[in-house]
């Protein structure tokens, strides 16, 4: 499939070739009586501390391929929901410079058709990041991602973690849902010198995004 990309960047425009497309997914919000000020594009600010939600469950709708920033050339529609029939993973990411904040993943709680749900697994503290590429763009939040490659689950082992610039993922016991599935998360395991950070439930509910990235250039 990939040759078939190529070929009509080189045949047709013989330049710089980009890719784009619309994706589905879970897009966070306040609730209508939260402070709006402490949340912007997906990530809630708190004094010296950065936090986003990002649920891997995004459906591609639209690829398209063309030169330079045009990718105007439709190649696909639709491919499948991500982690489709397996169970959800949540990935709550952190920014901070400040070594005294605490977080314990358990208060993570997922409310979704009427039931609550705590993670029934979870992550090492994933420390190694690098920029958000491809449909991971369009997804609101930190505009880093981490590396997931060789998670290693803890399920047995779920206990507090010193907060640090990185991701956790925290595996929930359902079905991916998708994005047209609304929920939300209450975190409530946050803190610092003992004192509990406050954070907003954040609601999801489905939206399409843009998306774009170079493919090639000469």
């Amino acid at each position: 499939m990939s040759r078939i990309y190529f070929y009509i960047c080189a045949v047709t425009f013989l330049s710089a070739c980009s890719m784009g497309g619309i994706v589905k997914i879970s897009e966070p919000s306040l609730g209508s009586n939260e402070i709006k000020a402490q949340f912007k594009d997906g990530i809630f600010y708190s004094d010296k501390i950065s936090l986003s939600v990002k649920p891997k469950n995004k459906e591609g709708k639209l690829l398209t391929i063309g030169p330079l920033i045009f990718p105007v050339i439709p190649i696909g529609f639709g491919s499948n929901l991500e982690r489709e029939k397996e169970f959800l993973h949540i990935v709550v990411q952190f920014d901070t410079k400040e070594n005294n904040y605490i977080f314990d993943p358990t208060g993570v709680i997922l409310n979704i058709d009427g039931k609550s749900y705590r993670p029934n697994s979870i992550s090492e503290f994933i420390t190694k990041t690098g920029p958000a590429r491809e449909g991971n763009r369009s997804i609101p939040g930190h505009n880093w991602t981490c590396d997931f490659s060789g998670i290693v689950s803890q399920s047995s082992l779920i206990k507090k973690f010193k907060v640090q610039k990185g991701c956790l993922v925290l595996e929930y016991s359902l079905e991916t849902p998708e994005p047209e599935k609304e929920f939300n998360i209450r975190i409530n395991g946050l803190s610092i010198f003992g004192a509990n950070v406050e954070i907003p439930t954040i609601f999801f509910k489905s939206s399409y995004k843009g998306t774009f990235f170079l493919l090639m250039s000469n």
